[in-house]
Parts: structure tokens; sequence; C-alpha cells
């Protein structure tokens, strides 16, 4: 054991001395020479560089180990600045003049020959697109995401053992992101340049787009999904296989989520969203002048939006009658009204099944939103609304137009004129449904209500004697003059008829 330690001792001091000459070797050496040297006597020095491949990165690993112990060990100045003396010896004028050199060379030749870089690039990518066998390359492909894929399930497995390292690792995450936020208000910073300047910039990178590019995608993606399309309807003989296909993949999802902890999530989750929203708002609208510029940005949303909405149904409306003909025979057959009744009909049923659950669900919720109601601001509000709306009506006849007398009359034909219809078709109508409702009223409520009603009313006419009075004269005025007209109107028809 001793001699082969000993032996071990020796050959490691034999390899150190080796590797100090061969670093003085490569400090005064030039690459590209050292690289033909290296690979000069052809396959033997490849093979046997490949077979100590292993051996080397171990040994190179193990040196960078020791190496941080031993930087460690420094004095915190003293080894930083041997560090910093080694990386001082590094050119960076050398780089940056040979990354000037290479820009220079591409822009001469490609003010030479636009095309020439990408004749190359296409020569060499058509002949490594014929030389490759893309199937071996799905294969290796597929195997080395499944590979990384469970080796990194391993890696994970084996983190989750240790939580200590995890919660040191996820730490990391804030000192990314404030670094990122730092960088972020940097280049914000920087680009806070007169505004014609940063406009033109803008304004140049908008122009200089290939939008017409951008467009083709466009079509493009359209095209793709029509493609798809088409071969969903072959595969599946006319009909689609879409739906049985996200059908299949639905259930093996839903079949391990677990529901009650995405509830949870979602719960939490819209707590966590409400307090920051409320918490935001609270401190924008406590800053002097936050208010008005809050409203102020929403109401610049509003009037976008309307906007644009009018600018859009300005331009619907302005097209040809043809066009409106084609778009209602789009919708009347495109539009699929059964399954609009159908969706209907699934709510009512959805509704009435609540209310069988909880009859008086409805009423609570009523109760519980008209409670949270100021019925004095409700009242002040609807006054408001009643006298902008009658003094909108009076403010000249375009505004009340709408409302007009003879629009009016004519809803009140047309309602007129289907009544007549229905009732012409089922004479007992109106009785059978009018029989329904009476004899679902409860007479006993009924007498109660309109008791305390009259009662009411005339305590309120009493209350205000002027008004009721007005209202008494007026009213039996118009029953004085609508009889005095119909007793003319009867004795001239009865005259004429007479004659």
């Amino acid at each position: 054991m001793g001699d082969s330690n000993s032996g071990d001792s020796s050959a490691a001091k034999f390899l150190t001395g080796n590797i100090m000459r061969l670093i003085e070797s490569v400090e005064s050496a030039d690459p590209a020479e050292l690289s033909r040297e290296l690979f000069g006597d052809g396959q033997e020095s490849f093979q046997a560089i490949i077979e100590a491949l292993p051996r080397i990165i171990n040994t190179a690993v193990q040196v960078c180990g020791d190496l941080a112990e031993a930087l460690e060990s420094l004095p915190a100045d003293g080894g930083a600045e041997m560090l910093a003396d080694s990386l001082s010896e590094i050119n960076g004028t050398e780089i940056g003049e040979a990354v000037n050199s290479l820009s220079q060379v591409i822009i001469r030749f490609y003010e030479s020959d636009p095309g020439l870089f990408n004749k190359i690039k296409m020569t060499v990518a058509s002949d490594t697109v014929g030389a490759i066998d893309f199937g071996k390359l799905r294969k290796r492909l597929t195997y080395q995401a499944r590979m990384r894929t469970e080796y990194n399930r391993e890696a994970l497995a084996m983190m989750g053992k240790e939580p200590v390292a995890l919660i040191n690792l996820v730490s990391l995450l804030p000192e990314y992101v404030n670094n990122t936020l730092a960088l972020l208000n940097q280049l914000l910073d920087i680009l806070t340049f007169p505004p014609e300047a940063m406009t033109y910039a803008v304004f140049k990178i908008l122009e200089e787009i290939h939008w017409e590019e951008m467009s083709g995608a466009v079509n493009g993606v359209s095209a793709f999904i029509n493609t798809l399309r088409r071969g969903d309807l072959l595969l599946g003989d006319g009909g689609s296989d879409f739906t049985g296909v996200i059908s299949s993949a639905s259930e093996n999802f839903m079949e391990n989520v677990d529901f009650i902890e995405v509830a949870r999530a979602v719960s939490a989750l819209s707590e966590y969203v409400e307090a920051a929203a409320t918490s935001l708002a609270g401190e924008a609208l406590g800053k002097e002048g936050g208010a008005l510029a809050i409203s102020g940005a929403l109401l610049s949303i509003s009037n976008s939006a309307i906007r644009s909405t009018s600018a859009i149904l300005e331009r619907a409306a302005a097209l040809g009658p043809e066009a409106f003909r084609a778009m209602a025979r789009g919708m009347k057959d495109g539009l699929d009204a059964r399954e609009l009744g159908t969706a209907i009909n699934s709510s009512l049923v959805l509704f009435n099944r609540f209310a069988a659950g909880d009859p008086e669900l409805a009423g609570t919720i009523m109760g519980n939103a008209l409670s949270g109601v100021d019925s004095e601001q409700a009242g002040l509000a609807g006054k408001t609304l009643i006298t902008g709306f009658g003094g909108a009506l009076l403010a000249g006849p375009a505004a009340g137009e709408p409302l007009c007398p003879g629009v009016v009359a004519t809803a009140v034909n047309n309602t007129l004129a289907s009544f007549n219809r229905l009732s012409a078709e089922d004479p007992q109508l109106v009785a059978r449904r009018l029989d329904r409702f009476l004899a679902d009223l409860d007479e006993e409520q009924l007498g109660e209500a309109a008791r305390r009603a009259s009662s009411q009313i005339t305590d309120a006419a009493l209350r205000n004697p002027g008004i009721a009075r007005a209202l008494v004269k007026a009213l039996m005025s118009a029953t004085y003059k609508f009889m005095k007209g119909y007793v003319k109107s009867f004795r001239i028809k009865r005259e004429q008829g007479v004659r």
C-alpha cells in the first residue's frame, strides 16, 4: 500500500511538472499552431485524447476546486488582487479590434454582394440537410429529451430530500428579480431622450418594420389553421375529429386534477388580487391629484372605446343594401338560434333548480343587494335621471324623436295587431291566462293591500289638499268633457242613422 501511494505521489509530481511546463508553453504558443501540433499525429493523438477525456475532466474539476480553496485560504485582499492581476492580462483592446475587423469584413462583403453569405449558408445548409438522417435525428432528440427529463426529475427529487438547499436556491429568485428591475430602470433612465428624438426613433422603427411580412405571417397562420381544418374534415369523413381528440385530452387532463386544491387556490388568488387592487387603488387615490389622474385615464379609455365603436358602426351603417342582405343571410344561416334558445332554457332550468333547492335564494340575494343601497341617494339619483330625461326630450324635436307620438303609436299598433292575431288563433288566450293569473292571487292579501293602499292614498290626499283638489278637478273635468263629447258624437251618429 505504501509503495502504491509512493508511486501515485511520484506520478502526480511528474504530471504537475509537465502541466506547469504545458501552461508556460500555452502562454507563449500560438493557439492555431498548438492545435495543429496537438492533432498532427492523426488518429492516434485523437484516440488518446478521447480515452483520457474523463480523467482530464475529473482533473480539471479537482484543480478548479483546489484552486478555489486556495484562493479562499488567501487573505481577501490578496486573493482578489491576484485574480484581478490575472484577469487584467486579458487584452480587451485586441478583442474590440477583432470585433471591429470582423464587422468591417462583413460590411464590405455584404455591400459587395448582399447575397454572398446567404449563398454560402444555403449551400452548406443544403448539403447538411441532404446528409442528415432525420429519422435518426428525431430519435436522438427524443431520447435526449427523455434522458434530460429523467435527469431533471431525479435531480429535483434529490433536492426535495434537501429542503434547506431548495430553500436557498429559491431565495435567489428575489435577487434576480431585483437585478432585472434595476437593469430595466437603468434602461428606462437612459431612454429619457428629448420627446422629438424619442418619437422620431420609435416612428422610424415602426416605418422600418416590414409590415407586409407580418401580414404574410398572419396569412400563413390562417392558411395553416384552414389546412388543419380541411385535414380534420378529411380524417373525419366530413365531420370533425377535433372534438374527440380534445375530449380525450381533456379527460386525461382532468383525471388527476385535484378540484378541491384548485378551488382553494383560485379562492386564495382572488383574495390576493382583491387585496392588491384595493391597496394600489387606495394608495393612488390617496396621492394628491391621483383621483383626478385615474378618472382622466378612465375617461380617456372610455372615449377611445366609444369613438372606435362609433366609427365601426358608422362604417357598417354606410354599407350598401347588398352587403346588408348578405350579412342578413349569413346571420340567418349561420346563427344557431335554436342553440341560443337551448342555452336560455338551460339557464332557466339552472335558476329553477337553485330556487327549488332554496326558495328564498333570489329574495335573499336581492334583499342583501338592496340593503346596501341608500334609499335617499337612490331617490335623488332617480329624480335627477327623470329630470334630465325630461329636459332632453323638451330640448328640441330631434332629442325626443325616438319617443315621438307617431313612433309610440306605431309600436302600440304593432302590439295590438300581434295581440289580435294571437287572439284570433286562440280566442280563449286572454281568458285562460287571466284565469290562471287571478286564480293564483291571494284574495285575502289582495283585499288587505287594496284597503291599505286606499287608506294611505286618502291620508296622503288629505295631507296635501291642494294637490288632491287639482287632481280631482282635472279628473272630473276630463270625465265631463269625455262624456259630453261621447253624448254629442252618439247623437250625431243617431241622427245620421235616422236620416
